[in-house]
């Protein structure tokens, strides 16, 4: 299973105006910090591998003005914590380890929409890793590295303003296409035809399994996360950057231009790009001006 697709928001938690992205490093406006520690606590797990998380989310933090603050007690080997029970906010991000249910899957409320608990109840989490702590599979640091861009109010590289990837996907099935799915559950194209699906269906399918919720539907929710911003919702603070860890893989034929894409890459990025660091450290700079959002209009 090579890619996989985060969302913003929990199942059954649609938002009218919050979409999210990728292409350069983008960042979203109304969702950038105006403080500069942000509060993260866990809803369980042992110390050493909730030490890892951490660890790997700081890299966003490096030479910046914010701060991540995980209440990490290393004499008690603990982390500040939170329950679905909490009748008050324990952190402004609470994250989350579930792998069933409605905050399954590898997804980040964007940046300071966290703080929303009409759209994320105290009683859930605001980013989630679709992952047992116990048992992290290779390559886990990967997503932890995206969503927590996501939770510092980084959108999608792919749907940045100037990135033009919104008119490089296969939005729609190829006319007469047959759902075909391959071992893993991914719609792939028809063997007979050569036909292939577009996003619509391919997002229906694993890993994603997205649906019709009531008063959101499928196509808006891909929409949401495939379609450009625009310069009103946010900044493309760096130059296209399809080495950035914010960037979606896909395989070729999701593209209209296939490889000769430029929102194409040949594999999967898993680390920090040198343009993710620049560009994080100019939305929050050292000199803490973001403090007043001069840095964000």
């Amino acid at each position: 299973m090579k890619y996989k697709h985060c969302r913003n928001r929990p199942w059954n938690k649609p938002v009218e105006s919050e979409p999210s992205g990728h292409l350069e490093l983008v960042q979203v406006k109304a969702s950038t910090w105006a403080k500069a520690v942000v509060t993260v606590a866990f809803a369980d797990g042992d110390y050493e591998a909730l030490k890892l998380i951490k660890h790997v989310a700081e890299e966003w933090t490096v030479d910046t003005g914010i701060q991540f603050d995980f209440g990490e007690d290393d004499i008690n080997k603990t982390f500040r914590r939170w329950e679905p029970t909490d009748s008050e906010s324990s952190a402004d991000i609470r994250v989350g380890f579930f792998t069933e249910g409605i905050n399954q899957g590898f997804w980040s409320a964007i940046g300071s929409d966290c703080l929303d608990t009409k759209t994320y109840p105290l009683t859930g989490p605001t980013l989630n890793i679709h992952y047992e702590l116990d048992n992290l599979p290779d390559g886990w640091q990967t997503l932890v590295r995206h969503e927590f861009g996501h939770a510092l109010g980084l959108g999608h590289e792919h749907q940045s303003p100037a990135g033009g990837c919104q008119n490089e996907f296969r939005w729609e099935d190829d006319e007469g296409y047959i759902k075909e799915v391959d071992q893993y559950g991914h719609y792939i194209e028809n063997a007979a035809t050569g036909l292939k699906p577009g996003l619509f269906t391919i997002m229906s399918g694993e890993p994603d399994n997205w649906t019709d919720e009531e008063g959101y539907s499928l196509k808006q929710r891909v929409i949401d996360n495939y379609a450009s911003y625009t310069t009103d919702e946010a900044n493309p603070r760096t130059p296209f950057d399809d080495e950035s860890i914010m960037l979606y893989y896909h395989e070729a034929w999701m593209l209209k231009d296939g490889e000769n894409s430029r929102c194409y890459i040949s594999d999967e990025n898993t680390e920090l790009s040198t343009l993710d660091k620049q560009g994080i450290q100019l939305i929050y700079p050292k000199d803490g001006s973001f403090l007043s959002n001069e840095d964000n209009d």
